[in-house]
């Protein structure tokens, strides 16, 4: 690739490269000295994984901001191989995407982490994060099979622990862990500290807090069938929800560290699950505006707080929301429509493959109304009967002005 020597962006996607491609692509590879981005997604390379790492890491390719190596029968080998390219990109590298491949074992983040974390003797910092500028991980989606993983059982719940330095301390703002069972959400570090002031914290010296501007969030359950074989199937009881009470601080974090976007498609919510979070953030609500109270010297009774007055004070930041698939009938619409008017900076509302019919599909409607930079919002296959001109399309753009067009003829 001698011609390609000022080439910074290569994006190799779905040839079906193997272990023979991979091999001859890294001879080329090596040549591209200002490379920055590299997607080599859906190429079945495998272990022809150590091909393209040895080639990028002999020509001392230390500047690729990103790299895309998602579906690629990656397993515990081949992670051990991109350990040692990760290692010496950590300065660079903003954006690592390791989707649908195999990596289930606890062995292989680990390995992971130790690219940028690394292990402290003082006893009050067990671990230290290395100069990284890593800001989106996507670890979604990884299969089980006994060719790829190590001895060890395949981990069900994402091994955050290993990582919640580097999310609570580093750059890390976006993380994507759809396919994984995130019952215990709080280990994502959600909740902001608050300083023994009442302040709502995230910048105070030492408080931990979350960093996150994107979550994916999937639930999952393992369960056994009668033919003896490992399922997983979605989540589909609202008590197994116990996310709820830290997603809601996680909406209300400051505009320091906000939360812009947030996808819960799949995840069987329902009537009970949606009434669990209104609840939860009309709380989180009525204690950021008590804690206000008391930055401002002001007393104020939790009683005489509206909700309205609750969500003016605190404020939301989230821009893109994606409900679909969540079991929203009529009956819970009017939860819905409660929740998402809270979101004054919502831009995208996604809620395809609901069932809340044409009644739920007007009460939601309605509250959209008041969202100003409303550009998106997408209801297919929810809604049975296209009665009205308005339920025709079900995806509307142009934000609350098409809208109001449609619900006030």
């Amino acid at each position: 690739m001698p011609s390609l020597k000022h080439l910074r962006k290569l994006s190799i996607v779905s040839l079906r490269l193997g272990v023979a491609g991979a091999e001859a692509l890294s001879k080329g590879i090596s040549r591209l000295s200002l490379l920055e981005e590299l997607d080599l997604s859906d190429n079945q390379i495998a272990d022809g994984i150590v091909f393209i790492t040895a080639s990028l890491f002999s020509a001392k390719l230390y500047g690729i901001k990103s790299l895309t190596l998602s579906d690629n029968n990656l397993g515990c080998y081949e992670m051990s191989m991109i350990r040692l390219l990760l290692s010496e990109i950590t300065a660079s590298l903003t954006a690592l995407d390791l989707s649908s491949n195999y990596l289930l074992d606890r062995d292989c983040f680990e390995t992971l982490s130790s690219c940028f974390l690394k292990k402290s003797d003082h006893c009050s910092q067990p671990v230290t994060i290395i100069a990284t500028a890593l800001q989106r991980l996507n670890v979604s989606h990884q299969r089980s099979d006994s060719d790829y993983n190590s001895t060890s059982e395949p981990l069900e719940t994402f091994p955050l622990s290993h990582f919640h330095p580097l999310c609570c301390d580093g750059n890390l703002s976006s993380l994507s862990l759809h396919g994984w069972n995130l019952d215990d959400i709080a280990l994502l570090g959600l909740r902001c500290a608050r300083s023994s002031g009442g302040s709502v914290g995230g910048d105070q010296s030492g408080a931990a807090r979350g960093v996150y501007e994107d979550l994916d969030i999937h639930l999952v359950e393992t369960s056994v069938n009668e033919q003896g074989t490992l399922t997983r199937s979605v989540v589909c009881s609202a008590r197994k929800c116990v996310f709820l009470p830290g997603l809601a601080v996680a909406l209300l974090r400051p505009q320091s560290c906000p939360l812009l976007t947030l996808h819960l498609n799949g995840i069987q919510l329902g009537a009970a699950g949606y009434a669990m979070l209104l609840k939860s953030l009309e709380e989180e609500e009525r204690l950021c505006v008590q804690h206000s109270d008391v930055d401002t010297g002001r007393c104020s009774s939790s009683s005489s707080t509206s909700p309205s007055s609750s969500c003016t004070a605190v404020g939301y930041s989230l821009k893109e929301l994606n409900l679909s698939n969540t079991c929203i009938d009529k009956r819970c619409a009017k939860v819905v429509a409660e929740i998402i008017q809270r979101f004054s900076f919502l831009e995208e509302l996604i809620l395809t493959d609901n069932k809340f019919g044409c009644v739920g599909a007007f009460d939601i409607l309605q509250a959209a109304k008041s969202l100003e930079r409303l550009e998106l919002v997408d209801m297919r296959g929810s809604v049975e009967v296209a009665v009205n001109d308005f339920m025709s399309h079900l995806v509307f753009y142009n934000g609350p002005s098409s809208l109001r067009d449609a619900l006030d003829p």
